[in-house]
């Protein structure tokens, strides 16, 4: 005999207060292949990140540059596992992001590593790694996704976060707000809009790798 599935009822007011206070678009995302390990790259940004004026850096690893909010997305990016590609360096080439490295102790990077506008074009350019989500769509990110924003009112990034994933009152355990951590201006784990005009245009990136 066949068994018939039970399904939780609820009703249609609730049902659409939800999906308009959520506002997610199920439908029209596509499954994460599940290659990408959000919890490596999580940690990773836990690790090197801390509030100014007590910052940190990962120099043994990557060049400390000044502006270097892009620089640390792509560092939370690869130790989640996201491939690199390329060889080439200057410019801003979209196929080319590979790990830094050092040639007579000078650091050579691509551009996608650590510009905010070039690092678009690379996550625009993949689709199999990387979704543009809508702005009202930051409450379903999760943890080593990537906030972009244009802090000039520009037509193009100019600053990168990367999201942590859900915050919770620590008394009330009731969530608050999607977090994350950044550097330039270091912050680790704060509310996802600090100190963001709401005029700013947004990019949100969701991993699908």
């Amino acid at each position: 005999m066949r068994r018939r599935s039970r399904r939780l009822a609820i009703p249609v007011s609730l049902a659409i207060a939800l999906a308009t206070m959520l506002s997610v678009t199920v439908l029209q995302r596509p499954v994460a292949a599940g290659i990408f390990n959000r919890a490596a790259a999580v940690a990773y940004a836990d690790q090197w990140s801390r509030n100014e004026p007590d910052w940190i850096r990962n120099t043994a690893e990557y060049p400390d540059l000044g502006n270097d909010c892009t620089n640390f997305v792509s560092q939370v990016l690869y130790a989640g596992g996201m491939p690199t590609q390329g060889a080439r360096d200057g410019a801003c080439y979209p196929q080319e992001w590979w790990h830094p490295y050092t040639v007579f102790g000078f650091w050579k990077w691509p551009h996608t590593w650590s510009v905010a506008e070039c690092q678009r074009q690379r996550m625009q350019g993949y689709p199999s790694q990387f979704q543009l989500w809508a702005s009202s769509d930051i409450y379903a990110m999760e943890g080593g996704d990537v906030l972009q924003m244009a802090q000039d009112w520009g037509p193009t990034p100019t600053h990168a976060r990367v999201i942590i994933g859900p915050g919770y009152d620590i008394v009330t355990w009731i969530y608050e707000s999607q977090l994350i951590s950044q550097h330039t201006a270091e912050r680790k784990r704060r509310v996802w809009n600090y100190n963001i005009d709401p005029s700013w245009p947004l990019w949100n990136w969701h991993v699908v790798y």
